[in-house]
């Protein structure tokens, strides 16, 4: 666009901007604005007053638990096959350097009590039929894990018992649900909104309120957000549009 061009459409916004403020136009009656546009902009406020409460609540019970979330003992980490990833209250992943087990911080993965009951009636079955044999080669080494899953079962028991109960207590899970189910009212709300014509200024202002409030969204839901692809071109259209060059 030249420079030309762009002060024409500057222009034209001007012109449409102060349509829109005194309701006349130079040459024709005023025209209205969508009023289901209209109706849809009286109702973003509230929508994303709704969405900061719950990610508010979200994070305070984040910032209340986070202290209190143990660790897994490094004795039921890396069992193997059926084990769990290490995550905290939000579901997200731990990670950590261990001692005695590399630098390099990384998510481990912890072995759940139902799992070590399997081995241990494994290592113990292992171990009987070991015994019915001459060489008893293996025994050595089902006996040592055997030990190492016996050791672990309170441990793992005594850490699943303790983040079942603060999930419980921090009442996180619903905090969170809320939270979805308020960014999904917001994120159709606003679609709606940027599908809506705009007749006038004021309409093009409320497809950019939507979008502001939008902006108060957490980032891993803007990620997945794929009504809001062609939000941007949507108001820039409505934007020229109104210059006249739509």
């Amino acid at each position: 666009m030249t420079t030309t061009n762009r002060r024409r459409v500057l222009f034209g916004l001007a012109a449409a901007s102060t349509a829109a403020a005194t309701g006349t136009t130079a040459a024709t009656a005023a025209i209205r604005e969508n009023p289901e546009l209209i109706a849809l902009g009286d109702a973003t406020a509230s929508l994303q007053n709704d969405y900061i409460r719950a990610r508010n609540e979200c994070r305070r019970i984040e910032e209340e638990y986070a202290p209190k979330w143990p660790l897994a003992p490094a004795a039921i980490l890396s069992f193997g096959g059926g084990c769990k990833d290490e995550r905290d209250l939000t579901g997200a992943g731990i990670t950590r350097v261990i001692e005695g087990r590399g630098d390099m911080a990384r998510m481990w993965r912890y072995a759940p009590p139902p799992q070590l009951e399997d081995r241990i009636r494994q290592h113990q079955a292992n171990i009987a039929h070991i015994m019915t044999t001459k060489s008893k080669r293996g025994l050595k080494r089902e006996r040592l894990w055997l030990s190492r899953a016996q050791e672990a079962l309170p441990l793992s028991r005594d850490y699943t018992a303790e983040i079942e109960r603060l999930r419980s207590e921090s009442g996180y899970e619903a905090a969170a649900g809320r939270k979805v189910a308020a960014m999904e009212a917001l994120r159709d709300h606003i679609t709606r909104v940027m599908e809506t014509d705009a007749a006038t200024m004021e309409g093009v202002v409320i497809k950019a309120q939507a979008l502001l409030a939008w902006s108060q969204v957490d980032w891993p839901f803007k990620a997945v957000n794929f009504d809001g692809a062609t939000w941007a071109e949507e108001l820039a259209g409505a934007i020229l549009r109104q210059a006249g060059e739509g």
